[in-house]
C-alpha cells in the first residue's frame, strides 16, 4: 500500500533523525498527523520534507530537541520562509480544483 502524505514525512522525519542524530525519536503520531493535515492545505509533501530538513540543521533543534510538533509549528515555518528555503505552491490537486472554477464562467 501507498503511504498517506502525513505517513510519508513523519517517516522521512524518523528517517533522517535516525541519520543525522543517531536514534529514532517518539513521535504522538495522532497530533503529528492532525498538524501535517493542516499544513498539507498550504505546503506539498516534498516542501514539508525541506522543512524537516531546515529544522533539523537548525540553532532551533539543538536549543529545542528533535521534536516534530516543533518542527511543524509556525515558528518554524515562518523562520524556514524567512530564510527563503521554501517556496509556496498551490498543490495539484487544489490547483486543478481553482481551474475548473475558473473555466466554469
Amino acid at each position: 500500500p501507498i503511504p498517506s502524505p502525513q505517513t510519508e514525512v513523519i517517516n522521512y522525519f524518523i528517517g533522517k533523525v535516525k541519520e543525522e542524530k543517531g536514534f529514532a525519536p517518539e513521535i504522538p503520531f495522532k497530533k503529528a498527523g492532525g498538524l501535517l493535515k493542516n499544513l498539507f492545505k498550504r505546503y506539498t509533501p516534498e516542501q514539508l520534507k525541506r522543512l524537516v530538513d531546515y529544522y533539523l540543521e537548525s540553532k532551533k533543534c539543538e536549543d529545542l530537541g528533535t521534536d516534530l510538533a516543533i518542527c511543524l509549528s509556525a515558528n518554524t515555518i515562518n523562520l524556514w520562509l524567512r530564510e527563503k528555503k521554501a517556496v509556496i505552491t498551490i498543490p495539484t490537486w487544489k490547483f486543478k480544483e481553482l481551474l475548473l472554477k475558473v473555466n466554469s464562467f
